[in-house]
């Protein structure tokens, strides 16, 4: 659920941040992708690093469509709503806690990450109003850092079903393609740095996988940080299109987009 916010509440949020705050702000975050893709999992142990504030369900791009924001309110709004992370129910998404209980989770004040999870709804209001994009280039340049959480996209499909409540049908799979198709052009932009979590890697191997992402955004780290925070991180991968009958028909579609992807 995508949090929407008045005029007024973006003011109020604004109050509650100073601009000492913000002055260590090294990188401006960004998840891009599909939903039901890891990335509340990936933003709850982002947000569990002393030096970084990670939203769940603000999605920015949609702030800057219905706004006129400058870069201070932008970071001011994503961290003061980063401080409701502390509460005991925060980071629960579509039934799964994500609560470190060992991190810092809404406990940052002076971030030099900062971001916004929502990679599913950053997508889909770039895709409708591509100057969203041009505006985040404008507003941050090269502190843009853009994270795409990769998972098989048959998973992803059979998510849109499941949480859609329909049976699978081809407007999963467009949905699909069409984001997939915007995370591609974004890289291509060259708005920002792009860097690409594939979600079955860090299931296998979450401790060096997470340290890659924690590199790229120069977030330092030792083992006992990271043992910690990552036993929030499930044994197994969640396989939900394993649970699906696939029509022929819908399969053969998925792999002709798969491969027209590939090639270009």
């Amino acid at each position: 659920m995508t949090i929407t916010l008045k005029p007024e509440q973006i003011k109020a949020l604004c109050k509650q941040v100073n601009s000492d705050q913000l002055k260590r702000v090294e990188g401006f975050a960004v998840f891009l992708g599909h939903a039901h893709s890891g990335h509340s999992l990936i933003g709850a142990l982002l947000d569990s690093h002393p030096d970084a504030a990670i939203t769940n369900e603000l999605n920015v791009a949609k702030l800057l469509d219905d706004h006129q924001l400058s870069a201070h309110q932008l970071m001011s709004v994503i961290l003061a709503t980063s401080y409701e992370n502390d509460r005991s129910d925060a980071w629960l998404n579509t039934g799964y806690s994500y609560k470190t209980n060992t991190g810092f989770q809404g406990l940052t004040k002076y971030p030099k990450i900062i971001g916004d999870k929502k990679g599913g709804g950053n997508t889909r209001i770039i895709r409708k109003n591509p100057e969203i994009l041009e505006r985040l280039y404008s507003l941050f340049g090269a502190k843009l850092k853009f994270i795409q959480v990769v998972r098989d996209p048959y998973d992803n499909i059979a998510a849109f079903s499941h949480y859609w409540g329909e049976q699978i049908n081809i407007n999963h799979v467009n949905r699909y393609f069409e984001n997939l198709e915007t995370a591609l052009s974004i890289q291509k932009s060259g708005c920002g740095d792009f860097f690409k979590l594939n979600y079955s890697d860090f299931m296998s191997e979450p401790k060096a996988v997470f340290k890659d992402l924690l590199n790229y955004l120069s977030l330092e780290s030792d083992d006992d940080f990271l043992d910690a925070v990552l036993k929030i991180v499930r044994k197994k991968e969640h396989k939900r299109s394993e649970k699906i009958q696939w029509d022929a028909s819908l399969l053969s579609e998925i792999e002709r987009k798969i491969d027209y992807f590939n090639k270009n």
